[in-house]
């Protein structure tokens, strides 16, 4: 998460448990995950938003429009949800983005719910910043080497189904599950199909995990599941780096000695637990 601004004394003076803001800008959906643990009831937020706004015509009678405005609330909930990557401030409107007076249709006061998104700035306002607080923001802004990046990735698969997880700060969260029908072995036409769609269901796999995670800046990544699965992925991705070459198979070769192939009882995210406490 990136710090944009920050001003207030307990940044410009250094004061603890001051009064402060801060405007940041979520860059990854990790970065909602601080913000959720950054913020709490009674704090002040402002960010774009949209809102159904009600006018009163000359003749009395009344129009609604849907605007795109600034708008200030102070906190009264926030929900996370990991899977779906949104987080949802309730509250009350205490100011929007225009001087003085808020715009018309608006009043002090009224219920709103503001949903902080990636790549979207929101500026956070406390009556005190205590150590935690500060601790939680450095954290997670770029201040810090690697702040709110997942170090760590998991693969959880089975024959036929696979899930792809980041785990960041305490947070685990699914980035994508790629299943597909695997047909059974049997004469030499068939085992030849199945090796085919295997081979495929594996591939697909390995896209995923290239499109949501940054293999050279992962730490460590955790192949888990039942049976042999999880070594016959990591033999087949070791030899698809030789055979794909190129920029992309040096950096696939390049963290295969960072993949941890570890015994779990399934491909489901439940068993991503045990699969971390395997020694």
């Amino acid at each position: 998460m990136r710090l944009l601004k920050r001003s207030g004394d307990a940044f410009v003076h250094g004061k603890s448990n001051a009064a402060g803001e801060v405007r940041l800008l979520p860059e990854h959906e990790e970065d909602l995950w601080h913000a959720y643990n950054l913020i709490v009831v009674g704090d002040c937020v402002a960010a774009t938003t949209f809102r159904k706004v009600q006018r009163e015509t000359v003749t009395g009678s009344t129009t609604s429009e849907r605007l795109k405005i600034q708008l200030r609330i102070e906190v009264r909930r926030v929900d996370f949800d990991p899977e779906a990557g949104e987080l949802r401030l309730g509250g009350v409107i205490t100011a929007d983005g225009q001087v003085g007076a808020l715009a018309e249709g608006l009043r002090l006061g009224a219920a709103h719910t503001l949903q902080l998104e990636v790549s979207r700035p929101f500026s956070l306002s406390k009556e005190e910043w205590d150590t935690v607080a500060l601790e939680r923001l450095l954290e997670a802004s770029n201040d810090t080497p690697g702040g709110g990046r997942a170090e760590l990735a998991a693969v959880l698969l089975q024959p036929g189904l696979a899930n792809v997880c980041l785990i960041s700060h305490g947070m685990s969260v699914v980035k994508a599950r790629v299943e597909s029908h695997l047909p059974r072995r049997g004469n030499a036409a068939m085992a030849t199909a199945a090796a085919k769609a295997t081979d495929k269901w594996r591939a697909q796999v390995l896209a995923a995990l290239l499109q949501h995670t940054d293999l050279d800046a992962l730490k460590a990544l955790v192949v888990a599941g039942p049976g042999f699965a999880k070594d016959d992925f990591v033999r087949w991705a070791t030899e698809e780096a030789a055979r794909r070459g190129g920029e992309e198979g040096k950096k696939l070769a390049r963290s295969l000695p960072k993949w941890l192939a570890v015994h779990a009882s399934s491909a489901h995210k439940h068993a991503l637990r045990e699969a971390l406490a395997d020694p």
